[in-house]
């Protein structure tokens, strides 16, 4: 997951942010990694029926994978063009609003 974080989340921010969203999206990352087994081994200790289990790790599956089609496409412009318009925060790319 690394890889992909280190990859993907600095061309996904705007200039202004990107460090700081950068560092917040490892904490996150670093929590996850801590906090997962544990529930998961206390969902399969104390849920009798499996397939429950399973049904709440595969909607998990699901949100994560909705919320990978929400990235911005970054592939074939200068990261740099991406940036927070100061006034009223809106996301601007290539002097175009990103909604």
């Amino acid at each position: 997951m690394y890889p992909v974080q280190y990859a993907i989340t600095p061309e996904t921010f705007p200039i202004q942010v990107r460090n700081t969203a950068v560092g917040l999206c490892n904490c996150v990352n670093n929590l996850a990694s801590i906090i997962g087994p544990l529930v998961a081994a206390v969902l399969l200790e104390n849920i009798s029926e499996l397939y429950l289990c399973l049904l709440l790790f595969s909607i998990s599956l699901i949100v994560a994978a909705y919320c990978s089609t929400l990235v911005i496409e970054t592939k074939g412009f200068d990261p740099q063009t991406l940036y927070l318009e100061p006034s009223n925060s809106v996301l601007m790319l290539e002097g175009k609003e990103i909604s």
